[in-house]
């Protein structure tokens, strides 16, 4: 029946002939009725799966198969042992400057020693200069970053003795570093440069020189006259004064003795304040001709006498039969027979009898008393003249009122006090008329003894020195000078912005400076921690913030956490993947699964079987390593206005007016970004590979299974050839 075809054996059963009759039965692999229909036996079924351990069982109609997993090798039959992708290079997709590891029915690449990063895409190097307690031996040394490792330095400002210790470098004596007219400073580990005495100005940019005699700030004697200097001033005594060196006052200078000025014949020199003059000698008038003429008798006879000139002077004698001084009176001569007949007509040949001296005489016991004609009003001296009446015996003169003198021309003349030195106010001298008056210069004071004593404006508050200044008296003035931390001329202080200065920027790497009035403030960025005068990168990654299923990569202020091969997640929380979820065809979206490996401030892009991560605007790195923030201060991309400084924001920056300006910033709304030629189809990587943005640039990576260049060609691994095929003895490798 079984030949002929005339059994009734049911699908998938096999007809066995006997004698005289016939039996049907199910194929193997095959179960059920077969004289009806013979179905299918699953032998994958979970609960008694014939695979060994480690092995995918794979129905097949009327059989099945058994294919060791991903990183086992063996039949999948009978056994199924780990496969050490680690032994061949051509097995594992480890990264130059990566070590693999093996695992079981894995393997992992770690980064060597002074790189971090996924060992299967890129290796980078860790900057170790950022991680705190490298080269922090105090208080001069630096870190140089090099690949995979580092090198301690001295720090700007130092060098290294013969001992091998950094120390102090005196750049001041090095070169002349400050601009003219400036001086050199020198500090630890830097300098500084300040205006010279005289000058005054912004010390970076020109010192211009201070005019004291202009803005009276010499303080020069009196009698000196001020001549400004470049950078200093000096004080010359006046022509006829010389400095005292003790005192340096200036002092009048005796012309007549130290010069020994030779007059005129019949004259002498006289000494005054700043000068001198040639004086006629008693008994000698000025001439027209400066010279010096003696008296000459315009009267030669008058009241009985006779005048004689004589050189630089003359002589009244009284006339024959008369007997007297011939300057004041001339008495006729009597003799004792003119007792009772004295004749008084005698005496009208006197000019008055007021001009008589009393003469007691005996006989007729007569006595005279002197006139006080001042006091009567009977001189004729011209009061209009400065002249005033001055009473003498048997007479009057006019002289000079006090204040005035009678000079070559018999006119009374103001006496200059003050110039002739006479007037001992030993401060500012004013003449009056007929006198003078002593006042104290600005910036002193009279005293209640009459002299001059310095003000101290600061101490009386008369200074109008700025709230931030200091005030420093001196004699007859005071001097502002601005505190620290402030800029001007003392009498306005502008607050200085440290913060603004970008070439030598007062705050650390990855700090971030806040100015305030007078001094500025050092915080360190999120991710940063304060190491002396520092800023390190904490390493997150020591206190395992990560799932233990994932691997964490220490970054710039940052870290990740990327699950391993195998398992899904954000790297907080990771889960094993299902075998069928590993050989699944169905595409999952990671991107909102939450198992993409972006980290923060990237944005994940689903792709068919995969994910890309790029870092947002203002951010730069893979995407899923690190996203680190653009500083655009510090790479010049910041486009701020003059008189502002540019303060770094994440994302971004904002500009801020310098102290002492007001207004609205603007920048530029174009801002540099990289570009991530993975997701914007400008890579040119091969169908079979990956793409990997970097900051530029970008790099392509064949998927595992192929190997080239990952740009020009990603071609399959011939794993049968090579024996990297983990296929099972007595069965053919075929390439896939």
């Amino acid at each position: 029946e079984c030949s002929q075809g005339i059994d009734n054996c049911g699908g998938n059963a096999t007809c066995i002939n006997t004698v005289g009759k016939y039996n049907c039965t199910c194929n193997v692999g095959y179960t059920g009725d077969p004289f009806k229909q013979c179905i299918d036996i699953n032998e994958c079924q979970p609960s008694a799966s014939p695979c060994a351990e480690k092995a995918v069982c794979e129905d097949t109609v009327g059989n099945y198969s058994c294919k060791c997993e991903p990183g086992y090798q063996g039949d999948g039959y009978n056994s199924c042992v780990d496969f050490d992708e680690c032994a061949n290079t051509t097995n594992n997709e480890c990264v130059q400057k990566a070590t693999c590891i093996n695992t079981v029915g894995s393997y992992n690449c770690e980064c060597g020693e002074g790189y971090s990063g996924a060992g299967d895409i890129l290796c980078e190097d860790i900057n170790e200069c950022l991680l705190p307690d490298t080269c922090s031996t105090p208080p001069a040394t630096k870190c140089v970053n090099l690949p995979g490792t580092y090198r301690c330095d001295c720090a700007d400002g130092f060098a290294l003795d013969n001992k091998g210790v950094c120390v102090d470098v005196d750049e001041c004596a090095i070169t002349d570093i400050c601009i003219e007219n400036a001086i050199c400073s020198n500090t630890v580990g830097s300098y500084s440069c300040n205006c010279d005495s005289g000058f005054e100005g912004n010390p970076s940019l020109s010192c211009d020189d201070i005019d004291e005699c202009l803005l009276d700030q010499a303080n020069c004697d009196k009698n000196a006259e001020c001549t400004n200097l470049i950078g200093d001033f000096i004080c010359s005594c006046k022509t006829g004064y010389e400095e005292n060196p003790t005192t340096r006052v200036c002092e009048d200078y005796d012309e007549c003795i130290i010069d020994d000025i030779k007059c005129h014949d019949n004259s002498a020199c006289v000494n005054t304040l700043g000068s001198y003059e040639c004086r006629c000698d008693q008994g000698f008038v000025s001439a027209s001709n400066a010279t010096c003429k003696g008296y000459i008798c315009f009267d030669v006879n008058s009241l009985n006498a006779l005048c004689f000139n004589e050189i630089g002077n003359y002589t009244c004698t009284c006339n024959t039969g008369y007997t007297g001084d011939g300057n004041v009176s001339c008495f006729i001569k009597m003799s004792s027979s003119l007792k009772k007949s004295w004749d008084l007509r005698l005496l009208e040949k006197i000019l008055t009898f007021f001009y008589v001296y009393c003469i007691t005489f005996v006989y007729f016991f007569f006595q005279c008393a002197d006139i006080d004609e001042c006091v009567k009003q009977m001189d004729d001296c011209d009061v209009s003249a400065n002249e005033q009446c001055l009473n003498v015996d048997g007479g009057w003169e006019c002289g000079c009122r006090p204040g005035f003198n009678r000079n070559s021309e018999d006119i009374c003349e103001d006496i200059d006090e003050c110039a002739e030195g006479t007037d001992q106010c030993g401060m500012d001298c004013a003449n009056t008329i007929g006198s003078f008056q002593c006042s104290c210069r600005d910036g002193y004071k009279m005293s209640d003894s009459g002299t001059c004593t310095d003000i101290d404006e600061c101490k009386d508050g008369l200074s109008d020195c700025d709230v931030y200044a200091n005030c420093s008296n001196t004699p007859g003035s005071f001097e502002c000078n601005c505190v620290n931390g402030f800029h001007g001329d003392g009498k306005q202080c502008l607050d200085i912005n440290e913060c603004a200065n970008t070439t030598n920027p007062p705050c650390p790497l990855n700090g971030q400076c806040k100015n305030t009035p007078g001094l500025y403030a050092c915080d360190c960025l999120d991710g940063y921690q304060k190491d002396g005068n520092l800023c390190s990168n904490i390493n997150e990654c020591i206190r395992n913030p990560c799932h233990f299923e994932a691997l964490c990569v220490d970054t710039d202020g940052s870290y990740t956490c990327t699950c391993k091969i195998g398992f899904t997640g954000d790297g907080k929380t990771c889960t094993g993947l299902s075998v069928i979820f590993l050989y699944s065809n169905t595409n999952i979206n990671e991107c909102i699964g939450g198992t993409s490996e972006c980290v923060e401030n990237a944005d994940c892009i689903n792709t068919v079987g995969s994910h890309k991560c790029t870092c947002k605007d203002g951010y730069s790195g893979d995407g899923k390593v690190a996203c680190t923030n653009v500083n655009k201060c510090s790479t010049g991309a910041a486009q701020c206005q003059t008189n502002s400084a540019c303060v770094n924001t994440a994302p971004g920056y904002t500009c801020v007016c310098d102290a002492g300006y007001t207004g609205v910033m603007e920048k530029s709304t174009t801002v540099s970004t990289d570009i991530d030629e993975c997701s914007n189809g400008d890579a040119d990587c091969d169908t079979n590979s990956r793409c990997q943005n970097t900051v530029g640039n970008f790099i392509c990576a064949c998927n595992p299974g192929y190997t080239g260049d990952g740009k020009q060609q990603c071609q399959a691994k011939d794993l049968c050839g090579t024996g990297a095929h983990n296929c099972s003895e007595g069965t053919i490798c075929k390439n896939t």
